[in-house]
């Protein structure tokens, strides 16, 4: 499809003010860069932020907003009703969707001529979206194995009604995980792995300042970065980080804890950093860690963090993940699964990870500048061809 005449909507999105690196967002500014037209309609948070954010913005059709940052790139977020998820029960759902769709095609109406409408999915749950609209391509990113989340395992009917509402989305579907592609294979009638992209440059530019410094957080220092939730093995790292005192272990992002696990001195949660001072953490980094538990969810996980950290050249101590395991072979080893899930594997990996600091340095960004996001959405766009 040609950039210049396709409007992408990008539906199921995480916050466009999250204080976290997200898939969606990032691939909304791929599209935008190459050429596209975007309809960024959010679903995840509060809502708050975008409040804040769109307040004094141009509204220049219901519910949706220029953004400041990027041209031709338009926000709006999709309404729900206090305290009911977008995706259960079935009724707000679906009135969730409808709602969404009348919001989106209000705006391809008076803003949408001359372009041809994709609608790229990141989440599950929207599959009648501008259904009774002509001539508009749908494409699901299918990030993860939602019948496995925490919210709905256990839960035969629960599991059934996630993989009935996303079937319809599976008649074409991309995935970044070649785990989570194979589970789905017998299903997904037209199917694409493209690994995940990366903003290498971002990431790899030098620091401007050590904030480490500014909450007398001394080194060395071993982060962790991303969305800190019960999907990582908080327990175990605080552990971890009682056995290997001697490194300071970092933990940048925000979480969605009730309540953070206790831990010595050396653990350090910081909570979440705007995206531009992100490389200024990791240059202050040692090596990376990424520990999620051992779950039928995260086995199919194709974690972005491991190449962000990679892009600002830290090796990765990870917990034994498939796809730590695969990531391991794609770069030379600078992704270092543990032999176990207990504290004491992750320190083992972690001491490893160390001892490839010089190495990371070089061929950490080298590997992610073979990954980048722009040239990730040209590939959806030619498959939509």
């Amino acid at each position: 499809m040609n950039p210049e005449q396709t409007l992408v909507i990008v539906t199921g999105a995480q916050e466009y003010w999250a204080p976290t690196s997200t898939q969606s967002l990032r691939m909304a500014e791929a599209f935008s860069r190459a050429g596209c037209g975007v309809l960024y309609i959010e679903c995840g948070g509060s809502g708050k932020a975008f409040r804040a954010g769109t307040a004094s913005l141009p509204e220049i059709s219901p519910g949706v907003f220029r953004s400041p940052d990027f041209e031709l790139f338009h926000l709006a977020r999709a309404e729900q009703l206090p305290g009911m998820r977008v995706s259960f029960p079935n009724a707000a759902r679906y009135m969730h969707c409808h709602a969404a769709s009348r919001k989106a095609a209000a705006f391809l109406g008076e803003h949408g001529r001359g372009r041809r409408p994709v609608a790229v999915h990141y989440g599950w749950f929207f599959p009648e979206f501008l259904a009774g609209r002509d001539g508009v391509k749908h494409v699901y990113e299918c990030l993860d194995d939602h019948t496995a989340a925490l919210n709905v395992r256990g839960s035969e009917w629960r599991k059934s009604y996630v993989l009935k509402v996303e079937k319809r989305l599976l008649s074409r579907a991309v995935f970044s995980s070649p785990l989570l592609a194979g589970l789905r294979r017998e299903i997904a009638r037209r199917a694409e792995v493209i690994p995940l992209g990366v903003d290498h440059e971002h990431f790899a530019r030098p620091p401007e300042r050590d904030p480490h410094q500014e909450r007398d957080i001394a080194s060395p220092r071993v982060g962790f970065l991303g969305r800190v939730t019960d999907r990582e093995d908080w327990p175990e790292v605080a552990r971890a980080a009682e056995l290997a005192p001697q490194w300071h272990w970092v933990v940048l992002g925000p979480h969605d804890l009730a309540r953070l696990p206790e831990g010595p001195p050396n653990l350090h949660f910081v909570g979440g950093a705007a995206y531009a001072e992100l490389p200024d953490w990791l240059a202050a980094w040692e090596a990376g860690f990424v520990a999620l538990a051992d779950s039928e969810f995260n086995r199919a996980a194709w974690p972005l963090k491991f190449y962000e950290l990679l892009a600002a050249g830290l090796a990765v101590a990870s917990t034994p993940i498939p796809s730590a395991e695969e990531l391991s072979r794609q770069t030379g080893g600078l992704v270092v699964p543990a032999e176990g899930w207990k504290a004491e594997h992750l320190v083992a990996a972690l001491g490893s990870a160390l001892e490839l600091r010089s190495r990371a340095r070089s061929e950490g960004p080298a590997f992610a500048a073979r990954h980048s996001w722009t040239a990730r959405a040209t590939r959806i766009l030619e498959l939509l061809d």
